[in-house]
């Protein structure tokens, strides 16, 4: 039987997912507009816009790549957008698997495929309100366990590797690379009743870690093409980036969804240690560092339980 406070949760994952919806596409379709306006300066055909003229843009233009390589070139840039990659491949792709079989949630591939299409924070919000609804059953397996860490040591690796191939031919192959390693975990089919919640703990604990030093080289790189660090300067800078491009601001919007989707997280299970303190630290620190902390510390209190 569900309950009250489980329906209130899921409504509010679903009020989150049309906000994120709303904010990130709202820059999306600009970016389209963006990359029509600059492909029409620049053809040689000189058509109105109609259906052929879409069409001709649409071949000639590549706007997964162009997206793409505008939000990693540039530290400020990448700031923004390493945020939400660290965060799928080191946090979202263990929690949909892991909660996916623990759950039997069908289709559980669907909501990063999703989210590789509309928005990683969409799909994130409808994923959490299913979680809610869904009562854990099974235990993940040892192999699937072993998969997601392979996965995410690897998809990391394409994260890091990004910003320098963002100008050269294998950017897109290490994009690729990592688009692929997000969904591999998630065709697992076997289960098991065996709880490991130790050694879950400690995945998502590495993957904090791992993205706790990716965030913070990150912001070195970033304070050091500054000249003052007034946290005035700071935020201008941020802001700026923000609103730079379409495509940016499309990436940036979905990180902050992303934020405000772990906080409500977090909240709704305030009852975890060290809840409130994660929730507070969530906008400074990322919620790639702190929704797999929260995730573990969920782990420690399953382990506590077991043992007594």
């Amino acid at each position: 039987m569900i309950s009250a406070w489980t329906t209130k949760g899921t409504g509010i994952f679903f009020l989150l997912a049309l906000i994120s919806l709303a904010a990130t596409w709202t820059y999306m379709f600009q970016f389209f507009f963006y990359s029509y306006r600059q492909w029409k300066a620049t053809a040689s055909y000189g058509l109105p816009v109609s259906l052929d003229s879409i069409s001709l843009w649409l071949h000639d233009t590549s706007l997964f790549d162009s997206a793409w390589r505008q939000v990693s070139v540039g530290d400020w840039q990448w700031l923004w957008s390493h945020q939400l990659c660290s965060l799928t491949v080191s946090v979202w792709t263990p929690i949909l698997a892991i909660e996916g079989h623990r759950r039997q949630i069908p289709f559980i591939w669907a909501y990063m495929l999703l989210g590789q299409v509309v928005a990683i924070s969409f799909a994130s919000s409808l994923a959490f309100a299913v979680i809610l609804a869904y009562p854990a059953s099974k235990e993940p397996s040892d192999d699937l366990l072993k998969r997601i860490v392979l996965c995410i040591v690897g998809g990391l690796g394409t994260v890091v590797l990004s910003p320098f191939v963002a100008k050269g031919e294998g950017f897109m192959l290490n994009l690729l690379t990592m688009h692929i390693l997000l969904i591999l975990p998630l065709f697992q089919t076997k289960t098991s009743s065996t709880k490991q919640p130790m050694v879950i703990m400690m995945i998502y604990v590495f993957a904090s870690g791992a993205n706790l030093m990716i965030y913070l080289q990150q912001w070195y790189q970033c304070l050091s093409s500054l000249s003052s660090f007034w946290p005035s300067t700071i935020l201008e800078q941020l802001i700026t980036v923000f609103f730079h491009h379409p495509a940016q601001s499309s990436i940036s919007s979905d990180i902050v969804c992303m934020q405000l989707i772990t906080m409500t997280w977090i909240w709704i299970h305030r009852r975890t240690p060290y809840a409130l303190p994660l929730l507070v630290m969530t906008p400074l620190l990322s919620a790639s560092v702190t929704l797999p902390l929260f995730f573990s510390l969920m782990e420690y209190q399953k382990q506590h339980k077991l043992k007594q």
